[in-house]
């Protein structure tokens, strides 16, 4: 079993080996085999980047991913303004059909689901 110091460093080295993370922006803890990631990023691509490469160390068994995603340069949208521009786009996308569609918007994250 490893320490929490030896996780923490191989998480850093993960994220630090995937491009699409800046290590900067996110900061790492670890208890007991679960690692934390506070901070920011630009995306939520970058987000999803680090939780999956703090998965990828063996001797981790959880990742909490408290990173918070703040477009730089982007004007601060509400959820409500979100979920309407998210409908938008889904209901022009020829590859998404409009019955049943279904948004949630939460602290400007969100997901769609398609019921049939």
């Amino acid at each position: 079993m490893k320490t929490a110091e030896e996780i923490k460093h191989a998480v850093l080295r993960e994220l630090a080996w995937d491009t699409r993370v800046e290590v900067a922006e996110v900061g790492i803890e670890v208890n007991e085999g679960i690692v934390t990631l506070p901070g920011s990023v630009s995306s939520y691509g970058e987000k999803m980047a680090a939780q999956e490469a703090a998965h990828r160390v063996a001797c981790v068994h959880d990742v909490v991913n408290a990173i918070e995603v703040k477009a730089l340069g982007a004007k601060a949208r509400s959820d409500v303004e979100l979920a309407h521009m998210a409908r938008h786009v889904l209901e022009w996308d020829v590859l998404v059909p409009d019955e049943g569609l279904t948004l949630t918007v939460d602290n400007n994250c969100g997901q769609w689901l398609d019921h049939p």
